[in-house]
């Protein structure tokens, strides 16, 4: 990311009540844009910009600080993810769908979501995710997970009916993404 995404980041942590374009607007919230029918809106295509976040879903600002289309899958992106559409992640300085790498892979300066598996090793290569060894319930939150890649993990409290601890599933138990294992959680825990 660039120097400019960095400075946008942080000033977005430090506005924690601010709602930016396609997010809903709850009373006491401020909108970075206008609020239309409850939801923030930012700019529209062609209108001036300082910010990509002065610009409406879908639209990022341009060079000539105007508003215009955010990158598709394909389009060159600086190494800021800002430039792409939301649903892509910058990689190689080019849009890149999520979860699009396969394994023995490099993601580059791009995070374990763009690997296929979701895992990735110490050298930023998308490798096939550790598997749990053993049942996803234990006996207690003292008891340690064990996974197939030599990795160790305290279990988690969970709220089992018997008050069984919840062993997290390894990336390679699952095909999805992480949002599946928080949904297979929820799901299983009765």
């Amino acid at each position: 990311m660039n120097e400019v995404g960095e400075t946008a980041l942080k000033c977005l942590k430090n506005q924690a009540l601010a709602k930016f374009p396609g997010m809903k607007v709850g009373s006491g919230d401020t909108c970075q844009g206008t609020v239309v029918n409850g939801f923030c809106r930012g700019k529209p295509a062609n209108e001036k910009c300082d910010h990509h976040i002065d610009c409406d879903v879908g639209l990022r600002c341009g060079t000539s600080l105007v508003c215009e289309n955010a990158g598709e899958e394909g389009s060159y992106c600086d190494d800021d993810y800002l430039l792409c559409q939301s649903y892509l992640n910058c990689k190689e300085n080019l849009c890149t769908k999520y979860g699009s790498i396969s394994d023995d892979h490099p993601v580059g300066k791009s995070g374990v979501d763009m690997c296929r598996s979701h895992y990735i090793d110490a050298h930023r290569v998308c490798r096939p995710g550790p598997n749990l060894l053993g049942d996803i319930y234990v006996e207690s939150n003292e008891k340690k997970c064990l996974y197939s890649n030599g990795d160790e993990e305290q279990a988690a409290c969970g709220f089992h009916k018997d008050g069984k601890a919840i062993c997290k599933p390894g990336a390679g138990n699952l095909a999805g993404t992480w949002n599946d294992v928080s949904v297979f959680l929820i799901t299983n825990s009765s």
